[in-house]
């Protein structure tokens, strides 16, 4: 896992043997620290094969650090939470608009919570995850901004049900690779909303999601939520989509690509 630290542990492996690397941090937000870009360079010459998260992960590998396409193989996360059996019923009745997160700048509850206090609705935003300090800090906006039907709550090891009862995920996020959660969102049928300048997300949705706009993250984030709100029949459309583009996350397909790669 990781090329910035095969420089530390590439030495001591025999010359025969063929080297995986498994990427799962996006090489255009990464750190760039010297011995990283070193530790990265080391292992586009000794690796067998880089396992990539994206196609655009695999062009922007081969775009800085002249990584051979053939030495790429792009497998995307696999879904590990328990799916939905009855797809049937419409989640758009919930009223509900899901985040999840650990880090408030990083994910972009800043923004979100900016977006949502233009929001005149009777639907509730739910954010996930946080540390409890980070909770106290967004309380405190909720409370200083008067900001209406926002809920807060810690890390869960029950995210299914937050799932279950939501309408539909948005990812304010920064900065992202390739976010488990939005793809585990899609096997419970959620529409997204995400940002324009994350192409390896946007890879991702496949006509599942309303694209905002991060030039103006903002106003783009309040329009497209409220277009969802006002929509019903755009919002049954994209849950239909979540649903039929979660099976290319399945754990079939991710073994299936593996066992592929190891032959």
């Amino acid at each position: 896992l990781d090329s910035n630290s095969v420089l530390f542990n590439g030495f001591f492996l025999p010359s025969f043997t063929k080297l995986i690397l498994w990427e799962h941090f996006s090489i255009v937000n990464n750190y760039n620290k010297w011995h990283f870009k070193l530790s990265r360079k080391y292992a586009v010459k000794r690796a067998y094969k880089f396992v990539l998260l994206s196609d655009f992960e695999v062009l922007k590998w081969n775009e800085i650090y002249k990584l051979p396409i053939n030495k790429c193989v792009r497998i995307y996360n696999p879904v590990t939470v328990e799916l939905e059996n009855d797809k049937e019923i419409s989640k758009y009745q919930n009223k509900t608009f899901l985040s999840i997160g650990n880090k408030i700048d990083v994910k972009g509850f800043d923004l979100l919570l900016n977006a949502w206090k233009q929001i005149n609705s009777d639907w509730t935003l739910n954010i996930v995850g946080l540390s409890t300090n980070d909770i106290n800090a967004l309380k405190q906006k909720i409370e200083e901004k008067q900001i209406q039907n926002v809920l807060v709550f810690p890390k869960t090891n029950d995210i299914k049900e937050f799932y279950k009862k939501a309408s539909v995920f948005v990812l304010s996020s920064r900065k992202e690779a390739t976010p488990l959660v939005l793809i585990e969102s899609q096997s419970y049928g959620l529409p997204a909303i995400l940002f324009n300048h994350l192409p390896s997300v946007i890879e991702l949705i496949d006509n599942s999601a309303l694209i905002a706009d991060f030039n103006t993250p903002v106003d783009s984030l309040k329009e497209k939520i409220e277009q969802i709100i006002k929509d019903e029949k755009l919002y049954n459309e994209l849950s239909d989509n979540a649903y039929k583009n979660a099976t290319k996350f399945s754990i079939d397909s991710f073994k299936n690509n593996w066992l592929k790669l190891l032959k």
